[in-house]
This record gives structure tokens, sequence and C-alpha cells, in this order.
């Protein structure tokens, strides 16, 4: 999302939504809408009607972890944990850089 948020297309489409070029209060504004539209649709999609509609073919590709090592599973927790950290810094860096001062 954050990459969107930075692309030409974005820009573009805040400039028509908002006749010119956004005022720093109006990217604000609109990197909340996204946020929240893109947080909807998330919710959405983990409903768990959602998942009873997928093919089984497609839950093939998810492993058993139960004959995983304790530091296997260790580490899936470790890089998780950095992805997660790593894309929550870069959302509060995008945020704070488009907010009013």
């Amino acid at each position: 999302m954050i990459n969107y948020q930075k692309s030409q297309k974005y820009l573009s489409e805040c400039s028509t939504m908002y006749n010119g070029n956004p005022s720093s209060r109006q990217n604000k504004v609109a990197a909340k809408v996204t946020f929240e539209i893109s947080t909807m649709l998330l919710e959405e999609l983990i409903d768990d009607s959602k998942f009873d509609q997928v093919a089984p073919q497609q839950h093939s590709n998810q492993s058993d972890t139960s004959s995983l090592s304790a530091e296997a599973k260790g580490k899936i927790r470790y890089i998780g944990g950095l992805c997660v950290a790593k894309t929550k810094y870069q959302y509060k860096l995008f945020t704070s850089s488009n907010s009013e001062p």
C-alpha cells in the first residue's frame, strides 16, 4: 500500500479528486481514506465465508507445521515479525512525511 501511495497514479488520482495539487492536509486525508478502505477489504477477505469458497487445490500449498522443529518455527516467527515491523515502520515514515507540520 505504501508503494501505491507513492506512485504517480495515486498522486494523479489525488490531484483529480482535489481539482489540483492537494495540500499536505488533503494528502493526509487521502492516505487515511486509502488505509481505511484497504483495512475494510482485508477484513472482508479474512471473513470465514470467503475462505470456504476457495478451491481445495489452493489449500494444498499450505504446509503442515507440526513436523517442523522448534528452531524452524522460531525462524518463521522471527522473519514474520521482521516483516510486520518493517511494514509498520515504513507506514509510520510515510504518514509522518504526509502529515501537517
